[in-house]
């Protein structure tokens, strides 16, 4: 089913099948990316410089008793009225490697299309 905050763009209402490698959501922005995007316990969020209005990243930290590695959880990008988050779930995206200045690209992209 298609829900969206803007127009002429599409999303997707939960549960969707299967388990997602990539998400991108488009929200209104709120007054703090960097708070907006925080997850909590077991995250660093990072401020990014030279993207839109406000950007940030949290990045997850390794925890071995769960399994989970370090790796970028979610980019936020806000630019006027919207923001973009984009959720590289399963595709294990390091700071500072070339897929992170990848990630950043899309988020500028999708960004400049709002």
């Amino acid at each position: 089913k298609s829900d969206s905050a803007v127009p002429h763009v599409q999303g997707c209402i939960w549960p969707a099948t299967g388990i997602p490698s990539f998400i991108l959501q488009v929200l209104p922005a709120p007054a703090s990316v960097h708070s907006s995007i925080d997850p909590g316990e077991g995250y660093q969020v990072i401020d990014l410089e030279g993207l839109g209005d406000q950007a940030a990243v949290a990045i997850q930290q390794a925890n071995p008793q769960y399994g989970t590695a370090t790796g970028v959880a979610i980019l936020g990008l806000a630019k006027g009225d919207y923001m973009v988050t984009l959720s590289p779930v399963r595709l294990d995206i390091q700071e500072g490697s070339p897929q992170f200045e990848l990630l950043k690209k899309v988020a500028n992209n999708a960004a400049q299309k709002l």
